[in-house]
């Protein structure tokens, strides 16, 4: 006998408003499926970013020494006093078809990596970018030690220099890469 306000017995079946939670909880495992594999995806591409950095730095490291030695195969960054070669010139070189940077491509966007002068989280479309810099020491006694501008198209490098490399992450904030002599 059934008291007044009692629960009636169940059927051991889901009501629907298990099948409700049940389904919620599953779209709530799906979604944080999908975030913790997007922030994965993100975190592969920026240490793929920074790899790239990496690879121009050794590179660049790896030619400090030769850059001034006659026959030298990149002619466009030969450092030689008597002869003009400049940053553009050289980066073009290296980045042409064959050169010894071709085929990075920004992880980011899968477009070829492009040089900037700096990182600016403002614009969006530095996602990515790499951003040389030379370093300059500044004259003795000076507050600041070093100055770091970016490496202009002009820039001569008809001789040594040291230079900073940074690349641009997904949010285009700077990851300093590390610095090397050219």
């Amino acid at each position: 006998m059934n008291l007044p306000g009692a629960a009636s017995p169940s059927s051991g079946k889901p009501l629907f408003s298990d099948w409700l939670f049940i389904g919620c909880m599953a779209l709530a495992m799906a979604g944080v499926f999908w975030v913790g594999n997007h922030a994965y995806q993100q975190g592969l591409n920026t240490e793929h970013l920074k790899r790239h950095g990496e690879r121009w730095g050794r590179f660049l490291a790896a030619q400090a020494s030769l850059r001034a030695q006659d026959n030298y195969p990149l002619a466009a960054c030969a450092a030689k006093p008597d002869v003009k070669t400049t940053w553009g010139e050289c980066y073009q070189s290296l980045v042409a078809p064959g050169g010894p940077m071709d085929g990075i491509t920004n992880p980011f966007t899968l477009a070829p990596q492009r040089l900037a002068t700096q990182c600016d989280p403002k614009s969006r479309e530095l996602v990515g970018a790499l951003v040389v810099e030379k370093i300059t020491p500044t004259a003795a006694g000076s507050p600041v030690p070093l100055t770091f501008t970016a490496l202009g198209e002009n820039d001569v490098l008809n001789s040594t220099m040291h230079l900073r490399i940074t690349v641009c992450d997904k949010a285009a904030n700077a990851l300093r890469v590390g610095e090397f002599e050219f």
